[in-house]
């Protein structure tokens, strides 16, 4: 089991489904933890929602991979997740270490505690989520800062996803100051952007009402970062993840 952290205080729910759905068609079971003090999956994910978009904390099947939400931390009621997701597997008899890969959607200091990331099992993969609003990039380094003092080694090795990017020379070196003297590697191969794009934006809305991933929908630049994310943070071959990005596409 691999466990990919996706750290950033922007909304990544798209993100991340788009992801699971990819690794799904390449045969990978896999599972999306909202892990946000929002809990906006449950908005995401049709069956979620329930009725009357109640939620409540459960996990569910979404075109080919699991999502679990409502399973809130201690900034709620003081409960980890990790701890009332296990519950609930095995209430259910059901194994969390089953999955082939799980994919933390983090944007609270609370969840990055040093025990809480040993209680997933350890973190193999690091992604931060970022844009070029102040508010985010603030927080993102006080999410870095939070787990690089939780971590307590040398240079933490990540990718950075800029989701939705924007070119200003202002929000670059805000975000220099802000967060580039922390302890944190970015490499050229590992820094990848998403651009506005309407045919995204749509897909992305269609996602929240259908109860499929249409892939097919989105704009080549935006799949062609989505099989680079993939294969930075992931084991899986870049053959595998194309053969994969065309078998989502046709919508299986």
């Amino acid at each position: 089991m691999q466990n990919i952290l996706f750290l950033g205080a922007c909304d990544k729910g798209g993100l991340l489904l788009w992801l699971g759905k990819i690794m799904a068609s390449a045969g990978k079971k896999v599972l999306i933890i909202d892990g946000t003090v929002l809990q906006k999956y449950q908005f995401a994910v049709p069956e979620l929602s329930g009725d009357g978009l109640k939620g409540g904390s459960r996990v569910i099947e979404f075109d080919g991979f699991d999502v679990a939400s409502g399973f809130e931390h201690s900034f709620k009621n003081g409960t980890a997740i990790h701890e009332s997701l296990e519950s609930f597997f095995q209430r259910n008899n059901e194994q969390y270490t089953s999955y082939d890969f799980v994919l933390l959607d983090i944007d609270h200091t609370d969840t990055l505690e040093a025990s809480l990331l040993t209680a997933w099992g350890g973190i193999s993969s690091y992604a931060l989520v970022t844009n070029s609003e102040r508010y985010t990039i603030q927080r993102n380094a006080e999410l870095l800062r939070k787990l690089l003092q939780e971590q307590q080694g040398d240079d933490l090795q990540m990718v950075r996803i800029r989701y939705m990017a924007a070119e200003s020379p202002v929000s670059e070196a805000f975000m220099e100051t802000a967060a580039g003297h922390l302890n944190t590697v970015f490499s050229d191969e590992q820094d990848v952007e998403f651009y506005y794009d309407e045919m995204d934006y749509i897909a992305g809305v269609r996602m929240q009402y259908e109860n499929r991933l249409k892939l097919k929908g989105l704009s080549r630049s935006t799949k062609k970062t989505l099989l680079s994310i993939l294969a930075a943070v992931t084991d899986v071959e870049r053959n595998a993840l194309r053969l994969a990005l065309k078998v989502a596409e046709r919508g299986r």
